[in-house]
């Protein structure tokens, strides 16, 4: 049985809101104090357990689960986590797979068995897995079979348990691996209910890696507490796309290991017993037969998603939309030609909306609502959810909380702002002021209804179809390249990715090197939207400060 909550965190408002500080218009909820994410997971998804419903099934293998399913494999593998391989609550594990039907599977039995969850970019080099399993201390690795000797050595050197989803029969596993399917099959029929006893909601659940306004990536620690106040959050009625109808379906090509696919895609739809059809890979192909055999009603993307539809000759305008209510946009800003055409093609019979956030804050900040007056504006990102606060700081005058239309620096406050960055007090401190208040590193404004723009980026993150890029992070591996003297990385636009890497290199002296030459080394160590797309100019100089900082809006008047 799950516990009663009764105790609750209020983020109120105050009788006298302070001077261009703005906040929902949707009043505020209270937000349990001491309920964990299994917990708030289980007591929604078990409304949904004595049923066949499909929660999810592969676009690509047809391979499925009912809810039924799910809570009994999930039970299972939380067992085998707990009582065979002995591990404690507040260990770590880490999930390196693309969005396949047994995601929620392990998440939920981890959750379960008190674990602190660390999910990692299935299209991760070696080099790139390696380092996010030091940095999260991880004590188990599920990945997919295929990468199973590839990942042997790694698992060997750092003593992690390597658990290996094997779907094909001739993939042989290495000495060692353990197979999932070994361990979410049960024989006994009445598995003992696991709940962690020694964990809190303050306690950290999900530990992903974001670079932050800067730098290379950090663990963001989101606690219990973080992640059952931005799902609630999100499901307030003013903004919730997804109801309980019992024939929603919704194309989860968003990837689970980020936090957006994560939170507002696999958890949220879970919650509202949706059936969710999981894209291993997205290709232009499985999104218009996801389109076509499985009439979604609604689905998350991001804007390269919302001009696919529009442009793609292959997609039968309106027919293959016919079943869409909503869609919601987020990772950047729609543009109004896209917003315009997805009207016209679905004759304004389908909602797209836009949503802002980042990592640090669970995800989401703001929606728009169809409900709300001002609710709806090309280009905006929404109203702010219930209990989160907002306010934008001059950059010439950081004491100055600035008005209506007035473009700054954007801070939020609020139950969803993370705990810190994973063993990183400067970072946390740099992004997380004393009085609660969030630096997002995004410039912006609000306007007279209270609907948020964000306009600008303060923070060197370049966006690759959604996907942060930190310049530290590549500017480190091309120094390593033995031609190079010295680099600068910056984001330039591009016509297909939306905005890509491009690096400017200073060559050391007498020495033959093209720039095809870098992009193959940055091509071996990195995953693929990290590539430098945007292109290598060789410079004779990097423009920098007296303190050694890099001028990149020097670099960008090279363009």
């Amino acid at each position: 049985m799950l516990r009663k909550f009764t105790s609750y965190r209020n983020f109120k408002r105050t009788l006298k809101t302070p001077v261009n500080i703005i906040s929902s218009p949707v009043a505020d909820i209270n937000i349990p104090n001491n309920i964990l994410l299994p917990e708030y997971l289980l007591e929604k998804i078990n409304k949904w357990t004595d049923t066949d419903k499909v929660a999810v099934e592969c676009i690509e293998t047809k391979r499925k689960y009912t809810y039924p399913q799910i809570r009994k494999s999930s039970l299972s593998l939380a067992h085998f986590l707990q009582k065979s391989l002995k591990l404690k609550e507040k260990y770590g594990v880490a999930i390196l797979l693309p969005n396949l039907p047994e995601y929620p599977i392990i998440l939920l039995a981890s959750m379960q068995a008190g674990l602190r969850i660390s999910t990692i970019n299935s299209n991760y080099t070696k080099d790139e897995v390696k380092r996010q399993l030091i940095d999260s201390k991880a004590k188990v690795l599920f990945a997919n079979a295929e990468r199973d000797k590839e990942l042997r050595s790694i698992c060997d050197d750092l003593r992690i348990q390597l658990i290996a989803l094997k779907t094909h029969s001739n993939v042989t596993l290495s000495n060692g691996t353990i197979n999932l399917f070994d361990c979410i099959t049960s024989s006994s029929k009445n598995l003992e209910e696991i709940y962690p006893t020694s964990v809190t909601s303050d306690d950290v659940v999900i530990l992903p890696f974001s670079s932050g306004t800067t730098g290379l990536p950090k663990g963001v620690q989101l606690t219990h507490y973080n992640l059952v106040a931005n799902l609630m959050q999100t499901s307030a009625k003013e903004f919730d796309i997804v109801t309980e109808d019992t024939d929603e379906t919704i194309l989860a090509f968003l990837p689970f290991f980020h936090l957006y696919g994560f939170m507002l895609v696999l958890l949220h739809g879970l919650t509202r017993g949706a059936k969710l059809v999981t894209f291993p890979k997205f290709t232009s192909q499985h999104f218009i037969d996801g389109l076509r055999l499985y009439r979604p009603t609604v689905f998350h993307c991001t804007p390269p998603v919302v001009h696919l539809m529009t442009t793609n000759p292959h997609v039968k305008l309106p027919d293959d939309l016919q079943s869409l209510r909503t869609i919601l946009s987020g990772a950047a800003p729609l543009s109004e030609a896209d917003v315009e055409r997805f009207k016209e093609v679905t004759k304004g019979k389908v909602d797209i909306l836009q949503s802002y956030g980042m990592t640090e804050v669970s995800p989401l900040a703001t929606i728009q609502s169809k409900v709300l007056k001002g609710g709806i504006k090309i280009g905006g990102g929404g109203f702010l959810v219930p209990n989160t606060q907002a306010k934008f700081i001059s950059i010439a005058n950081p004491n100055q909380v600035l008005g209506v239309k007035e473009n700054g620096e954007l801070f939020l406050r609020g139950p969803q702002v993370m705990k810190g960055y994973l063993d990183n007090p400067e970072a946390t401190k740099a992004t997380i002021t004393d009085d609660g208040w969030l630096r997002t590193g995004d410039v912006g404004h609000y306007d007279e209804d209270g609907h948020i723009f964000i306009t600008d980026r303060l923070k060197e993150l370049i966006k690759v179809q959604g996907f942060p890029v930190a310049p530290a992070e590549l500017e480190g591996l091309i120094r390593d390249h033995p031609s190079v003297e010295d680099v600068a990385v910056i984001g330039v636009k591009h016509e297909k990715l939306g905005e890509a890497p491009k690096a400017f290199v200073v060559k050391r002296k007498n020495v033959q090197v093209k720039p095809e030459d870098i992009q193959e080394f940055i091509k071996a160590h990195v995953v693929k939207y990290k590539h430098l797309a945007g292109g290598v100019t060789f410079v004779d100089d990097i423009p920098k400060t007296p303190s050694g900082k890099i001028l990149r809006k020097e670099l960008k008047k090279l363009i």
